[in-house]
């Protein structure tokens, strides 16, 4: 019995250190500028809002979803690849799936590739 519980405990040890996320910087929880990222574009119509999806490198499904705060009036419909840079902040709206953290994002850069 105790061979199963020291085999447990060491399970759910390397499963929260798994869990663990540093591509997420202070800075992006404080409302600084976020370098310039590689991500999708997209229009999402459960926010009603313009986002970048950016895919965390190194990760199996862990994803930022960012919230374009300040949208142009014409974008090109469709799902766009894009190199963007802004001021980004933690989103209240609760993220969709597991792996993803929602942020509101001010665009600095935009640029469809």
């Amino acid at each position: 019995m105790k061979h199963v519980f020291i085999t447990l405990c060491l399970f759910l040890l390397f499963c929260s250190a798994g869990c663990s996320n540093n591509e997420f910087s202070a800075k992006e929880e404080t409302g600084e500028e976020l370098e310039l990222r590689s991500g999708t574009f997209h229009y999402v119509e459960v926010y009603q809002k313009w986002v970048i999806s950016y895919h965390i490198p190194g990760t199996i499904d862990s994803v930022n979803t960012y919230l374009i705060s300040n949208p142009e009036k014409d974008y090109p419909k469709g799902h766009l690849k894009v190199e963007f840079s802004g001021v980004v902040s933690l989103s209240d709206i609760p993220p969709s799936m597991g792996g993803e953290t929602i942020y509101n994002i001010k665009l600095t850069k935009l640029i469809f590739k």
